[in-house]
This record gives structure tokens, C-alpha cells and sequence, in this order.
């Protein structure tokens, strides 16, 4: 992420949980975020902060149906304690599927260092 050289830069988890179709709902939120596209203007976007983040919250109905009475106890409890700790207005917050511009990315991940997997 730090030796990126596009004016965004993409952050997807491996699991495959977010089509990469997808991509461009992300992209026309950043477009509309910025009121700039990094495509006619990289340069312009590359230096300004932002960070969109997928959401599969959408989702959750038919996810909730196929998952065991235990296993949908402890989303909700873990979703509790983010909403009480951490964010209120977020339904997805582990979605793994997020755009970034290239200074966001400089600043988040700049601080980051593993050890092993």
C-alpha cells in the first residue's frame, strides 16, 4: 500500500466476500465525494484524504437466515459493542473491500507493521 503508485488504491480482503465487480459503486462514491475523477485529474485526487468503504449490509437478511442461532447471537453482540465503543453509524464495519486515495493510504497504513501472519 505504501509503494502504490495510482492516485487511489484499492484495499480488498482475500476471502472473496465483495465482488470486484463492485468496484465501481466504490468509485462513483469517491468521484462524488471529491467532486473530482481521478482519471482526468490523478494528480488533484492522489493528494486530497478520503476513504470509501464497501458495506455488506445489504446483505445481511439473507446471511442472518442461513446462520445458526448461536452464530447470529454473537454477530449482534459483537455489532453492540462496535456501536458502543467504537462507531454508531456504520452498519458493515468489517467489510473488507475499501478505496482509498493515495495520501489516505500513506497516512493509515504508514503506522502498520506485521510481525507473521
Amino acid at each position: 500500500m505504501l509503494n502504490a503508485r495510482g492516485a487511489v488504491v484499492l484495499f480488498a480482503d482475500a476471502d472473496g466476500a465483495t465482488k470486484f465487480s463492485d468496484l465501481s459503486k466504490l468509485e462513483t462514491s469517491l468521484k462524488d465525494l471529491l467532486q473530482e475523477d481521478y482519471l482526468s485529474k490523478p494528480e488533484v485526487v492522489a493528494n486530497k484524504l478520503a476513504i470509501v468503504c464497501g458495506s455488506r449490509a445489504h446483505l445481511e437478511d439473507e446471511a442472518i437466515a442461513s446462520r445458526s442461532v448461536f452464530r447470529t447471537f454473537l454477530m449482534y453482540g459483537f455489532h453492540f459493542l462496535v456501536w458502543v465503543f467504537a462507531v454508531q453509524g456504520l452498519r458493515d464495519t468489517q467489510c473488507g473491500f475499501k478505496l482509498l486515495t493515495r495520501q489516505a493510504a500513506l497516512i493509515c497504513f504508514s503506522s502498520m507493521h506485521v510481525e507473521r501472519w
